[in-house]
């Protein structure tokens, strides 16, 4: 003020040439006193290329076209846009002046915020689910009733049981149908939910992959854990529980990347071990829940290790009871819980203090993350969670926070109601069969086993209302690929790798804690990937001659003589496809009919189905076309 005084005072009395000068001094100092809005923080934007995304893992995500890219973020006015990446930017740069535990905390928060980035980017480029929701039925439905199949068991139930319960359905899964169709849904569902013993070798090769190279234990590798479940998903014989350890983990998510050195990446296995061991067993989510937030893995995926007293760290608090176990909105649209507020109160400030005393000590000389308590670390109770709801609860620490949550809230049956239907029926589950479906799990002690099994053998489930619904995630699709074709013992496992990572889904490495997005399965650019990878599953020779003996196209085509339609429709029935519309016969029998030639002309050439050569260029062909479209790709 001074100097603007200053300033003012030397304009009164000096020339003309002074007092323009003392306006730009005046104007300098007016303009030092304004936020300016630098480039960096946001950039222009067609207002036309703003839109949002309504997520069930994100909830509404603001989009806009950036440079050619579309990436999340937040509109400042209709022709500014504030990109997410400048936010992780910023905390980086925080970070790096930062120095001690605020530098690490500031680099946790800018890699956790990196993750949701990419993720919200990924539901940015696939734009709006390409599926229309799944209309309510009718509340009187068999749709949505839990009563018992009463009908004998078809062949296409059992086919329908292994696409949506487990890994797709194929030759290795035919005896199921030998032992079910005629009878009891409690034939076919017991018989499949049952523990098998697993194909001489397996689980030895299983844990050689692991890693990464045959023969040695002393280090993992993310492509050996990655190429070691690929290998058990094509051949286990237990799909129920193996499929059903991978939606654990798509609830309970961690990521290897969350282990900074390559010598803990074992800790990801032993994680998801505990997952598949529950799994086998009656999945009871209670116990599971204490087991996973003492788990050293989560404890640094979640930075539960700095939550301290006096010093909280809410990061595991939060994803507990929103990702974890309630949700963050009831069926209604009422939250679930609430935030922290000013005066340390709040469902999250007291679930964060309950959380503390755990910390992780860094194994170096046996290559592992141990968990470790400490009192001082501790903030004493009791606490009181749900305060003011009929639901409150007193405790003192992280196992009283978690089995309070599932024997108290009314939500949580809805919560694991509603993932489990979205998992493996449908998109959008009536609210009827979500509420009735989460009573049958509160009524099993939270213990998913029995309650899947009522499921599995329901009306609804098996309804044609919910036929095609869900798009297969990469690693149904891939796995599946390669049972159909036969070539469990015959594909190349780091290619393959190299597909998923395209194929947008490398399980030990999800974008972020909210697992991969369900619109990252319907995108353009997807089914184009989907495409190479079969394309390359069906032309590599070298693979399909590892096994004794040598795969060959015979194996998964008519046999003897067999006329172009008689192909279609024995492939078309390989792969689950209904019906195949006369339009797509007649251009399928033409592709068949004709060779291209050296100049990209083409002649005519009747299909031979005795012929290797025409077997291999146009009977896999077709394998190919008809894998790449919609009904294939659904379940």
């Amino acid at each position: 003020m001074r100097f603007k005084g200053l300033v003012l005072g030397f304009n009164s009395y000096a020339p003309s040439g002074r007092r323009a000068l003392s306006l730009l001094l005046l104007s300098i100092l007016y303009l030092s006193n304004l936020p300016l809005a630098r480039a960096v923080d946001w950039v222009p934007v067609d207002p036309s290329s703003v839109y949002t995304v309504s997520d069930p893992n994100f909830g509404t995500i603001t989009c806009a076209t950036v440079k050619n890219k579309r990436v999340s973020g937040r509109a400042v006015s209709d022709t500014r846009f504030l990109p997410l990446s400048v936010s992780v930017n910023k905390l980086q740069k925080k970070a790096r002046k930062a120095y001690g535990k605020k530098a690490r905390s500031l680099k946790k928060k800018a890699s956790n915020l990196k993750k949701r980035m990419k993720a919200e980017n990924i539901v940015c480029e696939q734009g709006p689910p390409v599926f229309t929701p799944t209309p309510t039925p009718p509340p009187s439905s068999d749709a949505v009733s839990l009563e018992k199949l009463d009908r004998a068991v078809e062949a296409e139930d059992v086919r329908y049981l292994h696409e949506k319960a487990g890994f797709g359905y194929s030759a290795r899964e035919q005896w199921l149908a030998s032992t079910a169709v005629g009878g009891t849904i409690d034939t076919l569902v017991d018989t499949y939910m049952s523990t098998r013993s697993e194909d001489s070798g397996l689980m030895e090769k299983v844990n050689d992959m692991v890693d990464g190279s045959i023969g040695e234990d002393d280090s993992h590798t993310q492509y050996g854990q990655r190429q070691a479940l690929f290998e058990l998903w094509t051949h286990t014989n237990n799909p129920y529980a193996e499929r059903l350890a991978l939606f654990l983990l798509g609830v309970w998510t961690v990521s290897g990347e969350a282990v900074d050195d390559g010598v803990f990446r074992k800790m990801f296995w032993d994680y998801y071990q505990r997952l598949r061991n529950y799994s086998y067993l009656d999945t009871n989510l209670t116990e599971l829940g204490v087991e996973i937030t003492r788990d050293p893995f989560m404890l640094v995926y979640l930075n539960n290790e700095l939550n301290i007293k006096g010093a909280p760290n809410e990061n595991y608090a939060r994803e507990l009871m929103e990702l974890f176990t309630l949700g963050t909105e009831d069926l209604d649209g009422n939250p679930n819980y609430t935030e922290t507020k000013p005066d340390g109160s709040g469902d999250i400030a007291v679930a964060a203090r309950m959380l503390t005393g755990w910390w992780v000590q860094r194994d170096w000389w046996d290559l592992l993350l141990e968990t470790r308590y400490s009192a001082a670390r501790h903030a004493d109770g009791p606490h009181i969670m749900f305060a003011g709801t009929p639901y409150q609860f007193t405790g003192e620490n992280d196992e009283d926070l978690v089995r309070g949550i599932f024997a108290n809230h009314p939500q949580v049956k809805n919560y694991y109601a509603k993932e489990l239907l979205q998992e493996y029926l449908t998109p959008n589950p009536p609210r009827e069969l979500i509420e009735s479906f989460g009573r049958t799990i509160a009524e099993n002690n939270y213990k998913l086993r029995p309650a899947m099994n009522v499921l599995l053998k329901s009306k609804a489930f098996y309804h044609p209302f919910y036929k095609d619904t869900l798009p297969k995630n990469s690693i149904e699709f891939a796995v599946e690929s390669v049972k159909v074709l036969g070539l469990e013992n015959a594909y190349n496992v780091e290619s393959t790798d190299w597909h998923l990572l395209y194929m947008a889904m490398q399980v030990n490495d999800s974008p972020s804690v909210f697992w991969f997005s369900p619109n990252a399965w319907t995108s353009a650019a997807l089914a184009l990937e989907r495409a190479n990878f079969v394309t390359n599953l069906i032309r590599d020779t070298d693979a399909q001659q590892l096994p004794e003996p040598d795969w060959l196209p015979q194996q998964i085509l008519p046999a003897g003589e067999a006329n172009t339609r008689q192909v279609i429709e024995h492939i078309a029935a390989a792969l689950g496809i209904d019906s195949v519309p006369e339009p797509v016969f007649q251009a399928l029998e033409a592709y068949m009919n004709r060779e291209r030639q050296w100049n990209g002309s083409f002649i005519n050439q009747n299909y031979n189905n005795t012929n290797a050569i025409l077997q291999r260029r146009k009977g896999l062909g077709v394998y190919s076309i008809l894998m790449t479209s919609p009904s294939y790709q659904l379940k």
